[in-house]
């Protein structure tokens, strides 16, 4: 978990709340792969200030430990996306391609 003000020098991609119907952005790391802290395929959801990571998987969960409202939702989000979003994870499609994707899927 990371305060807002500290993921400075992270490069995202910010999907809102009214493109995903989440109750909160979504954010997708443009780095990917090739993230020097972590190759451990996840979004962040920004969450009162915080960014709460979400692992990118068949059974999605808060890697941060914390319990977020509507955390379910954003579990079948990722369900629902994964392929996508592993897709643009590992390099296999564009930042402007996944948005396009997770934008018109999402809601």
């Amino acid at each position: 978990m990371d305060k807002l003000d500290d993921i400075d020098g992270f490069f995202i991609a910010t999907i809102t709340q009214d493109e995903s119907g989440l109750p909160y952005d979504v954010f997708i790391d443009i780095l990917g792969k090739d993230n020097d802290i972590d190759n451990n395929p996840r979004v962040g959801v920004i969450v009162n200030d915080m960014v709460l990571y979400v692992s990118i998987s068949d059974e999605p969960e808060c890697i941060s430990g914390i319990y977020m409202y509507g955390e379910e939702k954003i579990f079948e989000w990722v369900k629902t996306h994964k392929d996508i979003l592993l897709d643009h994870w590992n390099k296999v499609i564009s930042d402007r391609e996944a948005l396009n994707a997770l934008c018109k899927k999402g809601k």
